[in-house]
């Protein structure tokens, strides 16, 4: 049987962004987290990757990894955001066993893989110069 070709209007108004209720003992309850958006996955590898003066792609920044991606998928019943990019810092200084938990279910429902992380980093390594400028 023959599959429906999708429209534009089919893509565009598809509900594909899913979020889950998971338990975080450590925080003392649950959280919703969600589907990162492609805007959203953009956001959080341009974050991760530092850059030198000349715009070339110098390595991966890792500081704060956890907390920004668990600022982009912790959201409320509705799917609301309930952090914003203020709340990186602070959440950086959270239980690592909590953000840990909350970072494998978004990356799980966002399709993100440690061989997506890896295949970024593969993708770096590829686009350096021979010896890095420095800056």
């Amino acid at each position: 049987m023959a599959k429906k070709q999708l429209t534009k209007d089919d893509i565009l108004s598809a509900n594909d962004i899913y979020k889950e209720e998971i338990d975080v003992p450590e925080w003392g309850g649950t959280v919703f987290v969600k589907t990162l958006s492609g805007e959203e996955r953009d956001k959080l590898e341009a974050s991760i990757i530092s850059f030198g003066p000349s715009g070339q792609a110098r390595g991966m920044r890792t500081d704060k990894l956890r907390s920004t991606l668990a600022v982009l998928g912790i959201c409320d019943k509705d799917g609301n955001p309930i952090f914003a990019e203020k709340d990186i810092p602070a959440l950086a200084k959270k239980s690592a066993s909590a953000l840990d938990r909350v970072v494998v279910a978004i990356q799980r429902l966002a399709g993100m893989s440690p061989a997506d992380v890896d295949s970024l980093i593969g993708e770096l390594k590829n686009d350096q110069p021979a010896a890095l400028p420095s800056d």
